[in-house]
């Protein structure tokens, strides 16, 4: 975004007064036509009008949101409200509310927020799709066998349909949530914008080379025919082939796997061999769980399946570090959270990193335990990937 502005700025400082104006103007609108009425009955934050409570963003801008929202859970409890360009957001980090709201689809739905700033580029993603009958479908069809090289490109080896899949996910994607698409072609995110355009090019070719790799495979029969041991790809594939979805829709969830996974497996791994390096006694009790396993056996997930060890220390890791911290969701009535009233259409923040280092959940919060992972209480509080029909 940085980049964006300068060059504006450098070369066109008219188009940037303007994009400036149009920008302040589109918030207002947004603000008060599209987002939640403040409740009054919810404890939190003071702010601004539009802008909300600025202290919010000496936070966000230095990457530490997460220490804005636990402060608040500290002096406000699990449920409060704050407001920001995004209007107002009740952020819920009580574990058996966040339950409910996850698992009570009539009276809270996902919306289209996050669908509608991808429009064009993942918005046939599962992970992205509202509550309906699109997701349903998509959620019945869906590692496709094929590396992306990612650790190669770390080295700073380019790889073209990894860099290129990097460029939408994440500079247009992140650049997106914070402007209003009035702004998208003049500032290089519209999909009509070059680099925007000769990404989804390229990626679109990448994804025609594997999908035909595949279906050669498939019509040679060199991959598993049976249901049980398709992977994502050929299971999409046959999708394809029967018309249940459209080339758009399969690409957009083989992209929406490689966004969403790629990162949540590799921070979850990261973070896991963080914990073992500070953690020695840790790490060699679970190398003398792990060392005697035959990775070359026929039963190596009957194998897998005894190492509980190895499953504590990844569960543990993922509370401590959630790959997936905060989710949104959507009163779609008049209803109540944690007993205070909500109206139709207020936006609420589930917030599992609150729920996994809080105090009342877990004892020691903030130690990494696997041994806690014994007790199997521990898990009604657990909430990596959500709970409920989009987890």
């Amino acid at each position: 975004m940085s980049t964006i502005l300068q060059t504006l700025f450098d070369n066109k400082p008219k188009a940037l007064l303007i994009a400036v104006n149009i920008a302040a103007i589109s918030s207002i609108v947004y603000y008060y036509t599209h987002t939640g009425k403040k409740t009054n009955t919810i404890p939190g934050p003071s702010g601004w009008p539009i802008v909300g409570d600025t202290d919010f963003y000496s936070y966000l801008f230095k990457f530490k949101a997460f220490e804005y929202h636990e402060k608040n859970i500290n002096k406000y409890g699990p449920i409060f409200q704050t407001d920001g360009l995004a209007g107002n957001m009740v952020m819920v980090a009580d574990a058996q509310e966040a339950k409910r709201i996850l698992t009570d689809t009539d009276t809270f739905i996902k919306g289209d927020e996050l669908r509608s700033k991808m429009i064009g580029l993942l918005d046939n993603a599962l992970f992205l799709l509202p509550s309906g009958d699109l997701w349903k479908k998509h959620s019945g069809k869906v590692a496709f066998g094929k590396s992306m090289q990612s650790v190669q490109s770390l080295n700073g080896k380019s790889n073209g349909s990894w860099d290129d899949l990097d460029a939408i996910t994440s500079d247009v994607f992140a650049f997106r949530f914070g402007t209003h698409p009035w702004l998208y072609k003049l500032l290089g995110v519209h999909l009509t914008s070059p680099k925007v355009a000769k990404a989804k090019q390229e990626i679109y070719k990448f994804l025609d080379e594997l999908a035909d790799e595949r279906l050669e495979k498939i019509r040679t029969k060199e991959v598993s025919q049976e249901k049980w041991d398709m992977d994502v790809l050929h299971r999409l594939l046959i999708s394809l082939d029967k018309g249940i979805l459209s080339k758009d829709e399969v690409y957009g969830e083989l992209i929406g796997f490689f966004f969403a996974g790629h990162e949540t497996t590799a921070n979850s791994l990261t973070f896991l061999f963080m914990e073992l390096s500070k953690n020695p006694e840790i790490r060699e009790k679970l190398y003398q769980e792990v060392k005697d396993v035959d990775f070359e056996s026929e039963n190596l997930s009957e194998s897998i399946s005894k190492i509980k060890y190895l499953d504590n220390c990844l569960k543990e890791a993922m509370r401590l570090h959630s790959a997936v911290p905060n989710v949104l969701r959507t009163a779609a009535v008049d209803t109540t959270v944690g007993g205070y009233p909500i109206k139709k259409g207020q936006q609420i923040i589930l917030n599992f990193r609150g729920i996994h280092l809080s105090e009342k959940n877990y004892h020691n919060a903030r130690e990494y335990n696997p041994d806690r992972w014994n007790q199997q209480a521990e898990s009604k509080v657990f909430l990596p990937f959500g709970d409920g029909p989009h987890m």
